[in-house]
């Protein structure tokens, strides 16, 4: 009888059942997917979705170079991918490369203008650049965005981001809207 090598067995077991070998945060650890996701790029290196999670994986790990490179390349064959600059801009928000992080938040936002959380980044990023009257108009449109169409289960807690977020703006006219 024959046997199949383990890494035979492992390229023909995501080749064949690909959807299986995904996993979504919650089922294992970060660390886990991360290496997991690592693994179908070397069969796929040209699986954005793929890359996307892998990226997310990364960032959930605070490994944010890491994250940074694999949102740039998909990037780089999907410029207009809403998912890569959310996160892209995400990550240059948290490393305070506050110019950068809007210009791809603002392209994000011009993709999907009713994401809430893409609000939420660009309001961060308004205020950090000290734009204090255009970081409270894009966290209020958030907010609106969040009333109605926020799920139940996240409601609450981005709500709380939203909340945290206006708190820290200085205090100029407008406020946030209620539910």
């Amino acid at each position: 009888m024959n046997k199949i090598g383990p890494l035979v067995f492992l390229a023909l077991f995501l080749t064949v059942l690909p959807a299986m070998a995904h996993i979504e945060k919650g089922y294992m650890p970060d660390s886990v997917a991360e290496m997991e996701y690592r693994i179908l790029l070397e069969f796929k290196p040209d699986d954005n979705p793929t890359r996307s999670l892998l990226g997310m994986a990364l960032l959930r790990q605070n490994k944010l170079s890491e994250a940074e490179k694999e949102f740039r390349l998909i990037l780089k064959s999907e410029p207009k991918n809403f998912d890569a600059l959310d996160s892209l801009g995400l990550i240059l928000l948290k490393e305070k490369r506050f110019p950068d992080a809007l210009q791809y938040l603002q392209t994000a936002i011009t993709i999907r203008p009713n994401d809430i959380l893409v609000h939420l980044h660009l309001g961060l990023t308004l205020c950090s650049l000290g734009q204090t009257e255009s970081a409270r108009s894009t966290l209020a449109k958030g907010v609106t965005l969040l009333n109605t169409q926020g799920t139940p289960s996240t409601k609450e807690q981005q709500r709380a981001e939203f909340q945290t977020a206006m708190a820290d703006l200085p205090k100029q006219s407008g406020t946030l809207p209620k539910k």
